[in-house]
C-alpha cells in the first residue's frame, strides 16, 4: 500500500490507433515541408518494415538543441500521423523519418556522390574512350543518394561514380566491373 497525494496520476490511458510521431527537423530544412507531405517511417521498432505517414502539424517556432556532435542547432517540431495500419509502438520509440518534399518520375538521375561543384557550377566526369571529361550539368532535385540531372547528360552516358579531388579533365580512367 501507498498513500498518494490528491491529483497524482496513477494510470495513463492512450488510444494506440491515434499514435503520432514527433520529429525534430532542422530549421533550414523545414521551409520545404508542408502539412500533408508524405512521410516514410523506418526503424527497428517496426520490425524491418516501412510505415507511411503524413505531416499533420508544423510548429510555428524553432527551439535550440545540441546535436550529438555538440553543435547547437535550431530545430522545429513536426507531427506525423500514420496513414493506416498503425504499428504497435511505445512512447519514446525511435524511428527514422523521411519527409518527401518533392518527387519526379521518368527523370535522369545519377548517384549524388558522382556530382560536385566547382566555381559555383555543378559537374560530373563523363567517360569516353578511356578518358574522363569534365562535364557541366544542371541539377534538379537532390537527396542523400541521388541527383536529378536536368541538363548536360544523355541516358546511357558513362560517368565516374566517385571522382577524386585530384581528377582533371582528360585523365585516363579504367572501368571496374561491380560484383553483385
Amino acid at each position: 500500500r501507498r498513500v498518494l497525494v490528491a491529483g497524482t496520476p496513477i494510470l495513463k490511458l492512450g488510444d494506440l490507433a491515434t499514435i503520432e510521431i514527433e520529429s525534430d527537423v532542422l530549421s533550414e530544412e523545414v521551409g520545404r515541408i508542408e502539412v500533408g507531405s508524405h512521410v516514410e517511417l523506418v526503424g527497428k521498432a517496426l520490425g524491418g518494415e516501412e510505415a507511411a505517414g503524413t505531416v499533420k502539424r508544423i510548429y510555428p517556432a524553432a527551439f535550440t538543441k545540441v546535436s550529438s556532435l555538440g553543435i547547437q542547432q535550431q530545430r522545429v517540431k513536426v507531427i506525423v500521423a500514420f496513414d493506416n495500419n498503425v504499428p504497435r509502438l511505445r512512447v519514446g520509440t525511435r524511428l527514422d523519418v523521411r519527409i518527401i518534399t518533392a518527387e519526379r518520375t521518368n527523370t535522369l538521375a545519377v548517384p549524388e556522390r558522382s556530382t560536385f561543384r566547382r566555381e559555383g557550377e555543378w559537374y560530373v566526369f563523363t567517360v569516353n574512350n578511356g578518358q574522363a571529361h569534365l562535364t557541366p550539368v544542371k541539377i534538379g532535385l537532390k537527396n542523400d543518394e541521388w541527383a536529378e540531372l536536368v541538363e548536360g547528360l544523355e541516358t546511357d552516358t558513362r560517368i565516374v561514380l566517385e571522382p577524386k579531388n585530384e581528377m582533371v579533365d582528360g585523365v585516363r580512367v579504367q572501368s571496374k566491373t561491380r560484383k553483385e
